[in-house]
């Protein structure tokens, strides 16, 4: 029979509440084509769980006369180490010399969270921002605001930008309604300001980055001319802002 040789896409995330491990073949071309090929599901999700996964899923694949050249996976510590240990274990060349693609996506989104753990400024907007949706997600705000606020997804917190993109957009309705909720009680009093606007041209940035990755016809030779670009954009934001703080410095002294 005919080798087949393809790209092994890994993934773990989960459906109807079922945390599961999705393997997907993708034959690299024009166009690039996607095959679901398997899944496994658990309660352990340890690097034991990932490495059954691997040489389950390898087995199938020989099975059907199918070659892994490359893999692309999340960086999560269980499954990096399951992959390792499967690697070591197995005495197969052409499993040993598969290249592991670390997921841009996820690694984009521990970026995201180490700037939020760096940066308290940054925690604490986004603690606001969080609050705010709460508060105007529920009926009576979205009769007052006329639209409903996207929802906050806990594995992609990149998406937290369109979220950021509404409250800015809806500016004005949304203060007006919080300030008019808080103007009766004593809870503390939330409002959109410039801490969010400049979270989100600091994390849109961060998300287009991961949305030029993550297309099928991205080429890995372009990450660095990417990178490029990308440092680029972030230090003519910071450079805006320095150069506003010393207009109002001037405008004081």
């Amino acid at each position: 029979k005919k080798k087949k040789f393809c790209v092994l896409l890994c993934d773990a995330g989960t459906v109807l509440k079922t945390h599961c491990l999705h393997f997907i073949l993708k034959l690299v071309g024009d166009p690039v084509l996607k095959l679901f090929f398997d899944s496994y599901d658990g309660d352990s999700f340890d690097s034991e769980f990932y490495h059954n996964c691997f040489f389950e899923v390898f087995q199938k694949l020989r099975e059907n006369n199918i070659y892994i050249c490359s893999l692309t996976s999340d960086s999560l510590p269980a499954q990096v180490k399951g992959w390792k240990t499967f690697l070591e274990t197995s005495t197969d060349p052409m499993i040993k010399a598969i290249y592991r693609i670390p997921c841009f996506g996820h690694m984009l989104n521990l970026v995201y969270k180490d700037i939020v753990r760096e940066s308290e400024l940054l925690c604490q907007t986004i603690s606001i921002i969080l609050s705010i949706v709460q508060i105007i997600r529920k009926p009576q705000a979205i009769d007052f605001i006329g639209s409903k606020c996207p929802t906050v997804s806990k594995t992609r917190w990149l998406y937290i930008v369109d979220i950021l993109l509404f409250l800015l957009d809806k500016r004005d309705k949304i203060n007006n309604y919080l300030q008019i909720q808080s103007s009766d009680k004593d809870d503390e009093k939330f409002l959109i300001d410039e801490n969010m606007e400049f979270a989100y041209k600091l994390l849109v940035i961060l998300k287009m980055f991961s949305l030029v990755v993550e297309k099928d016809s991205f080429q890995l030779l372009n990450i660095v001319p990417l990178m490029r670009e990308f440092f680029s954009e972030i230090n003519m934001l910071y450079s805006c802002i320095e150069k506003k703080r010393m207009e109002r410095y001037n405008q004081y002294y």
